[in-house]
């Protein structure tokens, strides 16, 4: 079964998932044979087995039919059938996982089943769920809402004419706001990439958002706003525009919705910190206590361990220290296991090292040897830095060597990354054997350090040697 499509996507259910398929194989709406339901439960006792080996088709044919001289083809079709009940299933779990379409599918058979009564009362109970929910909706529902009355109508001639201008103001709203929404994606991607934009029609769209001012559906103002704000990075008064807008209406947007408008608006303030605008680190970190108050950087239940890095980067720099020690231990237990326990020991010696704490970071960094490239990285980054500060010369000058010999060997590490560490470890060594000899030594380092791009930690070595220099 080696990169059968049946076992590549068998093998991303999880066990809930794995149960669930195993008896809806047995149900009519499966449509699967005898032998392909055999074939089900051959993949799940393999998968529940625990050795997570790929099995053969030999082996299956075997269990499936017994002895005999192999078949192929036999164990093609079932495949082949097997994976046909898997769409359906994962179809199935789809719907389940967006109401909304699972409502438009059964008010249609209301309607085939000639239903109109209750039919148009669903219609009815939709509209005004749509229109007066506090969750704000995408116009596509509307759309294919009202496209279900016309449907409906058009089958049925002796029903009430159709309203058709509901269903075209909704599917103006939609094709806007997808408009709009690519418009961002792209100018944003531009940014990146340095490349233009060329988006038809975009200039009459925008006139007509304008126009219509709060006639607009508070997720096109929204992506309008951050259409602006991308287009005009230099302006405040675009992203407090967008700010506003998002503080009135963000406890109503979808989950979908939210982490794509927040997504942007990160890029946008890490695109102006690194032009030096510091005061959007502020900004970047209230994004982030907004996307953890409403659960939105959680997947499938877990945080990923790069988010908590990065929330505990941006809150460090803001000196938030409080803040920090009671986001990792409130958070942590979100991470999955395998990745919790270097998670936590990382982050809590960033904590403890900008607090200055240097024993405590000594203690959590010398007990664990990450797996993770960029953990270690880090972490004989923090390890080189106390060292020299605290003047042990002894074990500084192992770590360098240590250290430079992991960059050569890792082959996980970019060759950008490489630089900038490798770079480090040497400005790291020269400047302690300057140690003592002149200025002049000192402030051209200085000089060759500030005109060098590709060195890590570059403001903290720079202090240091701005130190020396005026010792």
């Amino acid at each position: 079964m080696k990169s059968s499509k049946l076992y590549l996507l068998f093998n991303t259910l999880d066990e809930k998932e794995r149960k669930l398929f195993k008896a809806f194989v047995r149900t009519s709406f499966a449509k699967t044979t005898d032998k392909a339901i055999e074939l089900c439960d051959f993949l799940c006792e393999n998968a529940e087995s625990g050795k997570g080996k790929e099995p053969s088709k030999e082996k299956a044919y075997k269990v499936l039919f017994g002895k005999g001289p192999y078949n192929d083809s036999s164990v093609r079709l079932l495949m082949s059938d097997l994976l046909k009940g898997l769409n359906r299933f994962l179809a199935i779990i789809a719907l389940q996982q967006n109401p909304e379409f699972e409502q438009l599918m059964t008010l249609r058979q209301w309607g085939e089943r000639g239903l109109e009564q209750y039919f148009f009362r669903e219609v009815k109970k939709s509209r005004e769920k749509f229109t007066k929910s506090g969750e704000i909706q995408s116009p596509l529902f509307g759309y294919l809402l009202e496209s279900e009355v016309i449907r409906y109508r058009d089958q049925n001639p002796r029903s009430l004419p159709s309203h058709f201008q509901n269903a075209v103001d909704a599917l103006d709203q939609w094709y806007i706001l997808e408009k709009i929404k690519f418009a961002c994606t792209m100018v944003n991607n531009s940014a990146v990439l340095d490349t233009e934009v060329d988006i038809p029609l975009l200039k009459e769209i925008s006139r007509h958002i304008e126009a219509m001012g709060n006639g607009n559906s508070p997720l096109i103002l929204i992506y309008f706003r951050i259409l602006k704000m991308l287009q005009d990075p230099g302006s405040p008064q675009q992203y407090t525009l967008f700010k506003n807008l998002l503080l009135e209406y963000a406890g109503n947007l979808p989950e979908e919705e939210s982490r794509d408008i927040y997504t942007l608006a990160q890029n946008y303030c890490i695109r102006q910190i690194n032009r030096g605008r510091g005061e959007f680190l502020e900004e970047l970190f209230l994004i982030y206590e907004s996307l953890l108050e409403r659960g939105l950087l959680l997947e499938n239940g877990a945080l990923s361990p790069w988010h908590v890095k990065n929330i505990t980067a941006v809150a460090l720099r803001l000196k938030k220290f409080d803040w920090t020690a009671k986001f990792l231990e409130e958070k942590i237990e979100f991470v999955a296991p395998q990745f919790r326990q270097n998670a936590q020991t990382y982050n809590l010696a960033k904590l403890y090292f900008q607090k200055g704490e240097y024993s405590e970071v000594k203690k959590l960094l010398l007990q664990v040897e990450y797996e993770d490239v960029f953990y270690n990285l880090d972490s004989k980054s923090m390890l080189l830095k106390i060292y020299f500060e605290e003047g042990e010369d002894v074990a500084l000058d192992a770590l360098c060597r240590s250290f430079l010999a992991y960059i050569k060997r890792n082959k996980l590490i970019s060759e950008a990354h490489r630089t900038v560490y490798r770079n480090l470890v040497r400005y790291v060594q020269r400047l302690n054997r300057l140690d003592g000899l002149g200025k002049k030594q000192l402030s051209d380092m200085l000089e060759e350090v500030e005109s060098n791009s590709a060195v890590s930690d570059s403001s903290w070595l720079k202090r240091m040697i701005r130190i020396r220099i005026s010792s």
